[in-house]
């Protein structure tokens, strides 16, 4: 654990809008999800790939990311937003 995190995900690019999804390293924020959040909360995004579920990049909106949460039966993907200002987006070479 080298930094302290809690990335929310949004439903529109607007951090006052309602909140989807979450990564923290806090266990007070990921066990049980507390927040109630429909997407869930998680240590990090190598926990959605043990349940099935996929964080998908799709563009740049503003100051953030728009993402599709794409759940285990990979039927049905929900859009979200994370700021810009916590990914890192590398390009495929």
């Amino acid at each position: 654990m080298r930094l302290d995190h809690r990335i929310f995900g949004y439903e529109k690019p607007d951090t006052n809008s309602k909140r989807l999804f979450l990564l923290s390293i806090f266990t007070n924020d990921v066990k049980n999800n507390p927040f109630k959040l429909p997407l869930g909360a998680y240590y990090e995004t190598s926990g959605l790939d043990e349940k099935g579920l996929k964080l998908k990049y799709k563009n740049i909106t503003g100051n953030f990311v728009q993402a599709t949460f794409i759940d285990a039966t990979k039927i049905k993907g929900t859009t979200l937003y994370l700021e810009k200002k916590w990914v890192e987006i590398i390009p495929k070479k």
